[in-house]
């Protein structure tokens, strides 16, 4: 019966699991440029606009899937933004043209990954951005 329930138990969170990933939407995006910061370290920034609106679930899950496709970085920070004018040229390094307000409205997601620590996903990244 403990063998039962241990499989019952199984089956019901397997149920969850795919339940929850079949209703996470990857959104519509494009990789603007992507910077190796060290060759030595296999240390990566990846940069992407997205093409629609989403919530934190599927744009973490957008992360998850752009670092499986980087395996040559295994420390990566994947940096999302909007697909507006302003998104565009921040996401393309033209950052000094903007002012904090600008870079925080468009600034979606910050995403972080290596094999010791695991994965970081902040949905509030402009938060930073505040008086100090």
């Amino acid at each position: 019966s403990l063998n039962m329930n241990i499989q019952k138990d199984s089956e019901s969170i397997n149920n969850v699991a795919e339940k929850l990933f079949s209703e996470v939407q990857i959104p519509s995006y494009s990789i603007s440029r992507i910077e190796t910061i060290s060759d030595v370290f296999s240390q990566g920034k990846i940069f992407i606009v997205i093409e629609s609106k989403s919530d934190s679930n599927s744009l973490r899950a957008l992360c998850d899937i752009v670092k499986d496709k980087y395996p040559k970085f295994s420390n990566v920070i994947i940096c999302l933004y909007r697909d507006t004018p302003i998104g565009r040229d921040i996401a393309n390094g033209n950052i000094a043209e903007f002012d904090n307000d600008e870079h925080i409205s468009e600034w979606l997601a910050m995403y972080t990954f290596n094999e010791v620590e695991g994965a970081f996903f902040d949905d509030k990244p402009g938060v930073y951005f505040g008086p100090y």
